[in-house]
């Protein structure tokens, strides 16, 4: 299912995201390109170009579910998309994220071309999730979720209520 859209603003390419179910070898087609998939939600990436002919799609193609919740496109072609997880890791090359016990937030980053630059999870021993993200001028990323939980590596949740929380993270390594 699509999830979510955004435009790139000096292209006009559009960025697509979304989830899959893709059990027992399906496939994700956009003619002409496909992925394939493992058991539960696959999370995609598609960019269109302004006519909407597919040009490129990404999966990470992990066991368990990942959820995506929200796309962004930002500065120099970069993309970012950022949801939830659970159960085994996930990701692409230096964007891999660990395992966890609990739903966990991610965020990953993508170059102009597509190729994974950074990945960030946000675990709080509970339900967590990122429902947006969006870019700064300068390349930096705001995000905003919620958890059920509490946890070091949650930037701003404490004190908030329904323990919302909002990081802007450094556009070169996700740092907060």
């Amino acid at each position: 299912s699509a999830q979510c859209l955004s435009v790139r603003a000096a292209t006009q390419d559009v960025l697509l995201a979304g989830m899959a179910q893709l059990d027992n070898g399906a496939v994700l087609a956009f003619p002409p390109l496909s992925v394939d998939g493992q058991a539960g939600f696959d999370p995609f990436v598609l960019r269109a170009d302004p006519a909407g002919t597919p040009a490129s799609l990404v999966s990470f193609d992990a066991a368990g579910s990942q959820i995506t919740r929200a796309v962004a496109s930002g500065p120099g072609g970069r993309d970012a998309v950022a949801g939830n997880y659970g159960g085994s890791g996930f990701g692409m090359g230096s964007a891999s994220l660990p395992a966890t016990a609990a739903t966990s937030a991610f965020v990953i980053v993508f170059d102009s071309a597509g190729v994974a630059e950074w990945g960030r999870s946000f675990t709080s021993g509970a339900i967590t999730d990122i429902n947006d993200v969006a870019f700064f001028a300068n390349g930096d990323l705001a995000v905003v979720g919620s958890t059920n939980g509490s946890g070091a590596n949650i930037p701003g949740e404490a004190g908030w209520p329904g323990d919302v929380f909002i990081a802007r993270l450094a556009a070169l390594n996700g740092a907060d």
